[in-house]
């Protein structure tokens, strides 16, 4: 594709979405709202061969609207539609995605503005998954390329006996001291991630962390951490298979966990990691480490500047000959080692002495540098109006 065609189109998406925005305050994930055609057409554009940075911010931006907007005016009535959510987790998926393919290390403001409106996304539709929702009903799920947004409301005493397995994934079972009179309900939000978008393919073949993944114990129907969160620990279990029995034994966990390998009464091998509490496996507290990790990687490209080998590169010499020219120059100009140039008579006789007076060696130029090129292109321009004329 040209880049004519390539602006083309993308000037016809952005309008269009800008059209789409327009809406977005209409539009809801609710069962009886007119959304799904809309969000099948912003999935439908993230699936395109091109997308741009303007794309991605702007499809974002409607999705976080419309989720914002449920999470905030949802009433007993409202009921929402899981297909419609699972289409808004996958273009929050899509956006993250691009973001990890063009700068995984989140070395970009706007990356990281994405990632962070992602996650504030992702936590209000597991929120919104669970409204009107009776405790202990069972576990709902969002199925994007990438993730799989798990959530479960269930009491609090029955925290420490909760089990979650889904498959393909780590198994999870919680822990802890949580009271036993504690019936109140709280909302339990887990996000697998099926690819490491948290981890750049250099870090992850260097670092033998585990995939990531996030725990939340939330008030009901809010996002705000419980303080039954603090209690619960949890204990993951990771296979492991024929694929990366090789590497399990370098395997770390995250922070704050500590990991064994264990082998279950079938003989199955597990990477298990201790974690003593979740509130620490939280989104916003992964999202901050994740952060805090592409600061540190400007330090590392920082100090691999001193341990560059510039010696065996040509482009140093290079321009070290340069610099060096360069100093001699203005050295030899300032210390006037060097004289002025000099227009000088030619002494073979008279009629030469008229055609070059002695004193043109004497002229000296006092316009500015700048004055002196905007004079020049003035009368290049003028010159060439002239012969346009003629």
């Amino acid at each position: 594709m040209s880049s004519a065609d390539a602006q083309n189109l993308e000037d016809i998406t952005t309008k269009l979405l800008n059209q789409i925005s327009t809406y977005s305050s209409s539009l809801r994930l609710t069962v009886d709202s007119p959304s799904l055609s809309y969000l099948q057409t912003i999935l439908s554009m993230l699936q395109n061969p091109l997308v741009t940075t303007n794309i991605i911010n702007k499809s974002l931006s409607i999705i976080q609207s419309i989720v914002k907007n449920d999470f905030t005016i949802k009433k007993e009535s409202d009921k929402f539609d899981p297909l419609k959510m699972t289409l808004a987790a996958q273009i929050v998926d899509k956006c993250m995605k691009y973001v990890y393919s063009k700068d995984c290390y989140l070395q970009e403001a706007s990356s990281k503005t994405i990632f962070s409106d992602s996650t504030t996304t992702l936590n209000q539709l597991g929120s919104l998954q669970l409204w009107q929702k009776p405790v202990d009903s069972g576990s709902y799920t969002l199925d994007a390329d990438n993730f799989i947004l798990y959530s479960n409301r269930v009491s609090a005493s029955k925290l420490s006996s909760t089990v979650i397995e889904i498959q393909d994934q780590p198994k999870i079972v919680l822990g802890g001291s949580s009271s036993s009179s504690n019936n109140a309900p709280v909302d339990l939000q887990v996000v697998f991630w099926k690819t490491n978008l948290y981890s750049c393919p250099q870090t992850q073949q260097t670092n033998s962390t585990t995939p990531p993944l996030s725990i939340a114990i939330n008030e009901k129907d809010t996002t705000e951490q419980s303080s039954a969160a603090t209690s619960v620990s949890a204990q993951i279990s990771y296979p492991i298979t024929s694929s990366n029995s090789g590497g399990a034994s370098n395997m770390q966990c995250a922070t704050g966990c500590n990991g064994t390998i264990v082998t279950s009464s079938s003989g199955s091998k597990f990477f298990q990691c201790d974690c003593k509490s979740v509130g620490s496996m939280s989104p916003q507290n992964q999202l901050l480490s994740v952060f805090t990790s592409s600061n540190a990687y400007k330090l590392l490209l920082a100090s691999a500047l001193a341990t560059y080998d510039y010696l065996s590169s040509w482009v140093f010499w290079l321009l070290l000959a340069l610099a060096s020219w360069y100093i001699i120059t203005i050295f030899c100009i300032r210390a006037k080692i060097v004289s002025a140039l000099r227009f000088l008579p030619n002494k073979e006789g008279a009629q030469a002495k008229q055609r070059l007076p002695q004193g043109l060696s004497r002229m000296r130029l006092t316009l500015s540098f700048w004055k002196a090129v905007g004079y020049g292109l003035m009368v290049s321009f003028y010159y060439k109006l002239v012969l346009t004329e003629k």
